[in-house]
Formats: structure tokens, C-alpha cells, sequence
């Protein structure tokens, strides 16, 4: 093992056929001034047999040890839930209910209403925000029948689908039994 001294820098290397770490480097003579931090690279190579162990001294310096960042907050961040209800059918237009109930009882809007098919609603919600229950009706006026479908997405995985070509409603429940207490 070799050590030098230069310029209050103190740069040991342990040689043992094939360099193995370099195990610490002292910086002396700190100054207060701001100055921009150095860049540091190290290359290691694998020993194809176990050095000697190495006895320390008073005058080694302290070893570097690896640490693990914390996550950043944009890694911790929770994603979103995006709830999507579809109608879809035969005809132009179907009274169409849409419903999300959250865990803490608020409701979207619970109206049937005529529109426009096919329909889409997206429902996004905190991902600190349970729902219980997601429900979609979707149904010819005036008794007419024909093919209608509903489906209920939830972050991109379809969870409900249903079809009636009668005068039935086609009827989309999804339970969130997570979220039940």
C-alpha cells in the first residue's frame, strides 16, 4: 500500500497486481467562498484473487460509504384514477346515467338524460379518493329498442360492460369492495 500527500490532498490506492478502489479523498484547506463542487469519478475493477487485508492507521482517512437517495417527491407522487363510462348504440341519441359515488358520499351527476351516442364521460379522482360504487344506465326513450352497450373503465381496465337489445336498460355496476367498511 502507497500513500502520498499532494497539496494537503491525501489519495491512498492499494495495489495488489490490479488496482482495486480508491478509498478516500481529504480535502484541506475548506474555504468559505461558494465554489462549485468537484466531480468525482471512480472506476473499479473486480480482483481475481482477495487482497491482503489492510491494517489501518491513525492517519487513514475515513472510509466512503454508499448511500441511497430518499425518492424524490415526484416518484412518491400518487397517480390519478380515471374512471371512464361509455354508452354506445344503434339510434343517435339514449337517456344515459352516469354515477360516481366516492367513499365519502358524493355522487356525480345522477340524472338520466337524453344524449348524443356514442357517450363518454371521464371521471378523474384524486388518488386519495376511494369510490364505492360506479354505475352507467344507458336506454332507448319511448320504448324503442334496439342494440345499446355501456362499459366502465378504470385506469384503462375494463371492469363492467353490458348490452340489451330489448327494452331493457343496458346497466354497467361496478362495486369497489376495497373500499367498503
Amino acid at each position: 500500500m502507497t500513500s502520498k500527500n499532494l497539496s494537503g490532498n491525501t489519495l491512498r490506492i492499494l495495489r495488489g497486481g490490479t488496482s482495486l478502489a480508491l478509498l478516500g479523498l481529504g480535502l484541506a484547506g475548506c474555504s468559505s467562498a461558494a465554489a462549485p463542487a468537484p466531480t468525482v469519478t471512480v472506476t473499479a475493477s473486480v480482483p481475481t484473487q482477495a487482497p491482503a487485508a489492510a491494517t489501518p492507521s491513525a492517519t487513514t482517512a475515513p472510509e466512503a460509504t454508499a448511500t441511497t437517495a430518499a425518492p424524490s417527491p415526484s416518484t412518491e407522487a400518487a397517480v390519478e384514477r380515471r374512471v371512464v363510462m361509455t354508452v354506445t348504440g344503434a339510434k343517435d341519441t339514449a337517456l344515459v346515467k352516469a354515477l360516481v359515488v366516492t367513499s365519502d358520499s358524493k355522487e356525480s351527476d345522477a340524472q338520466m338524460r337524453s344524449q348524443k351516442l356514442p357517450f363518454t364521460r371521464e371521471v378523474t379522482l384524486p388518488a386519495t379518493t376511494d369510490f364505492t360504487k360506479v354505475l352507467v344506465l344507458g336506454k332507448y326513450s319511448s320504448g324503442a329498442t334496439g342494440k345499446i352497450s355501456c362499459t366502465v373503465s378504470i385506469d384503462g381496465k375494463e371492469v363492467a360492460s353490458s348490452s340489451s337489445s330489448s327494452h331493457q336498460p343496458a346497466e354497467c355496476l361496478f362495486i369497489n369492495k376495497d373500499s367498503a367498511k
